[in-house]
């Protein structure tokens, strides 16, 4: 039992000391952030600002994923996926104001 113990106190306190870590380089990119006069971006929106490459291709990858086909540009909206799994059942109520035939 004096081993598990020992062993659980070590982990707590590399985990502390992980998350401290963690904060304390959060908090210098901040002050850097908003110090810094070259990026609009970073300087009105510190550390989160630094993402926006990421962001930006996540939000492709992801729109490419929920478009409604090839050739329509536009997001599947919940009403749209509604009426879809309905008319694929063979439904003609689906919830949505439009019923197709």
């Amino acid at each position: 039992m004096g081993f598990a113990m020992n062993v659980l106190d070590t982990l707590a306190i590399l985990f502390a000391f992980v998350v401290g870590l963690v904060v304390l380089v959060a908090l210098v990119v901040f002050v850097l952030d908003r110090l810094q006069t070259e990026d609009a971006i970073r300087r009105n929106y510190p550390v989160i600002g630094r993402f926006r490459h990421l962001f930006s291709t996540l939000g492709e990858f992801f729109s490419a994923v929920f478009l409604c086909d090839g050739s329509r540009r536009t997001a599947v909206q919940p009403c749209t996926a509604r009426m879809g799994k309905a008319r694929r059942r063979g439904q003609r109520k689906h919830g949505c104001f439009r019923v197709y035939t």
